[in-house]
């Protein structure tokens, strides 16, 4: 590199051997040039918050999906488990209000509500009546249903009250 005079304005001879000349950015050129860098960071820019705000939608949708999954599993979970309690007959199937589920799953509710056979579109007597468990989440609002056919409950014995 050398250092060079052209209209006393200093220049940078670049590659003397390759004989080109770059003059040095003055006046209306080296504005146009800060111009367009700043353009560039501001498109940089805006392509960067686009992304990001892209990336978090994606993420905000994939933890609300984990979050809905963890609910349903815990709610079919309870749900078995109060339907299990109406088979074993440590639960009766007369339909009452919700009513709250035992610690730790205070926010929990569960209800029974039970179809009688009359009810039902069978051509026969069948001894069976449709029995609904619903198990509902306070907040997040989250509602599980879990229906059986299950035997008339006509005598209200239970497994724990046999000899």
């Amino acid at each position: 590199m050398r250092l060079g005079t052209r209209d006393r304005t200093p220049f940078i001879t670049q590659g003397a051997a390759l004989g080109f000349v770059v003059p040095p950015l003055q006046g209306s050129d080296s504005k146009s040039m800060r111009g367009g860098v700043l353009l560039e960071v501001v498109i940089a820019l805006a392509l960067f918050v686009a992304a990001a705000a892209i990336i978090t939608t994606g993420m905000n949708a994939s933890v609300r999906s984990v979050e809905r999954q963890r609910l349903n599993a815990h709610g079919a979970n309870l749900a078995a488990t109060v339907m299990s309690e109406l088979q074993l007959g440590l639960r009766s199937y007369d339909p009452a209000d919700p009513e709250p589920m035992d610690a730790p799953f205070t926010n929990w509710t569960w209800q029974v509500v039970a179809t009688p056979e009359e009810l039902l579109d069978f051509d026969f007597e069948s001894g069976l009546q449709q029995v609904e468990v619903i198990v509902r989440h306070r907040q997040p609002e989250h509602v599980v249903r879990l229906m059986e056919l299950l035997p008339v409950n006509t005598n209200e014995v239970s497994v724990l009250d046999a000899p």
